[in-house]
């Protein structure tokens, strides 16, 4: 039996960490089916065994990095028997029983198993596998819960849904009704009191006043341990790099979007008729990308090592997205030859495949300028961390209805919008930072600007 050894896994992959071993030594694992987790340029890819086998040991720890090519594993021969209980179509795996009804029909379509309180825990249709985050698996196996009884409403089980069905009620033994009332109950100052004698109510600070009750104290409750690795890791280590290499600073600018507003506004129906959710995040990235031409020092990447700054001829904007398991970055690349509609539909293929961990390395590489927005709940300001190694990213914070004073000098309704951009010092100067955000405001407080440039 060969060793098992960490497989190409894209192009330009040279290396991989270990997130998670699906399989443990003396466990029995089918051909095809998840071994071991493996996290590589903030995409966590599951690595299947090529063959039936047993393993033997672990050779690279979880948390670990290895090469493409190293042994991270040593795999044994798996008997007849052991080979045909592990495999991913063998009954034995689910003591839940099998479906009625007609099979699906798309094999490729997620497979699901109804658990006993009406929710679905989603299944790998080719190994039968339960299909969920790895946080979600972690939290699952800390906290004894059994993904199969957990629902899973986007393709997999989420963290969020383990924390749900961890804190769902349970039914419990029927509570016995109350006792009934007395046929004859006196009254007391025009309320009705459930006793059959009358109460004698001490006063504050008498000797005869019950003590206050204490709270009992049960058993303290264990603090959390989440294993530093995998994609909070990467997540860090940018950050840091980012933080202590480039020399941030942030401008701000208010920006009045009550036109664009109502551009959207007649826009949307339009759009949702080509089937595209349009937010305000296509018209900021349109308008970012007019500002990065007239100020291309913004979209460009400094080499240090070989002394020079790249000025990049390419627009492919990242849009920051949380996730499940930290911030990932997915790009909409070449997005200076898209329009507004495709923008928006792109925006929203990457950002999904992001949050359900199925973007390739492609789509989370390669930007040259990052858009942040935290979208209803994006505050009124924030210094974003550049997304290393660029020079520029962003903020998009919340719109908010505003006093405003307008033309006539009368105080009018403003929908108010503050957008913060953070900048490498080393690359861009401040008077170039600000006149960039400024062309920004351009586009966006005037967005007939923007159908004028072909939107």
């Amino acid at each position: 039996m060969p060793d098992f050894k960490l497989p190409a896994i894209g192009e330009g992959v040279v290396e991989g960490e270990i997130v998670r071993w699906l399989k443990q030594p003396g466990d029995h694992v089918a051909a095809n089916e998840g071994l071991v987790e493996v996290m590589t340029d903030k995409a966590t890819v599951e690595i299947p065994s090529p063959v039936n086998a047993v393993v033997e040991r672990h050779v690279v720890a979880e948390g670990a990095v290895a090469e493409v090519g190293e042994v991270i594993a040593i795999l044994g021969e798996a008997s007849a028997s052991a080979s045909s209980s592990s495999s991913p179509r063998s009954p034995a795996r689910s003591s839940r029983p099998a479906p009625s009804g007609p099979p699906s029909a798309s094999p490729t379509m997620v497979s699901a198993t109804v658990d006993d309180e009406g929710g679905s825990a989603p299944r790998d249709p080719a190994t039968g596998r339960v299909l969920a985050t790895p946080a979600a698996r972690a939290l699952a196996r800390e906290r004894g819960i059994d993904l199969g009884a957990v629902s899973g409403r986007q393709g997999r089980i989420t963290k969020a849904e383990v924390i749900a069905a961890e804190t769902a009620p349970r039914l419990t033994a029927p509570v016995s009704p109350p006792p009934a009332r007395p046929e004859s109950l006196p009254s007391r100052i025009g309320t009705v009191t459930p006793v059959t004698a009358p109460i004698d109510v001490p006063r504050p600070g008498s000797a005869s006043t019950p003590p206050v009750p204490r709270r009992i104290a049960g058993e303290p409750v264990p603090d959390e341990h989440i294993p530093f690795r995998g994609m909070r890791r990467r997540i860090a280590e940018g950050m840091s790099k980012s933080f202590f290499t480039a020399v941030h600073y942030t401008y701000v600018e208010q920006i009045d979007v009550s036109a664009l507003m109502k551009i959207r506004a007649q826009a949307k129906q339009a759009a949702a008729d080509e089937g595209v959710k349009l937010s305000y995040l296509p018209f900021i990235m349109k308008a970012v990308i007019l500002a990065l031409k007239k100020f291309p020092i913004v979209n460009a990447v400094l080499d240090e090592q070989a002394g020079h700054i790249t000025v990049k001829k390419r627009y492919s904007i990242g849009i920051a997205t949380a996730t499940d398991q930290g911030l990932m970055v997915p790009v909409v690349h070449d997005a200076d030859r898209l329009s507004l509609l495709d923008i928006g539909r792109e925006i929203t293929r990457v950002s999904d495949a992001a949050r359900a961990f199925k973007a390739s390395r492609e789509e989370l590489t390669g930007s040259t300028f990052t858009i942040t927005s935290l979208g209803t709940i994006g505050g009124v300001l924030a210094t974003p961390i550049l997304n290393y190694p660029e020079v520029g990213i962003l903020g998009v914070h919340a719109i908010r209805k505003t006093p405003v004073v307008d033309e006539n000098d009368q105080i009018v309704i403003g929908h108010l919008m503050n957008l913060s951009v953070s900048l490498d010092h080393r690359v861009v100067d401040g008077f170039e930072g600000a006149s960039f955000l400024q062309e920004v405001k351009r586009y966006l407080e005037d967005p007939t600007l923007l159908l004028l440039a072909g939107i």
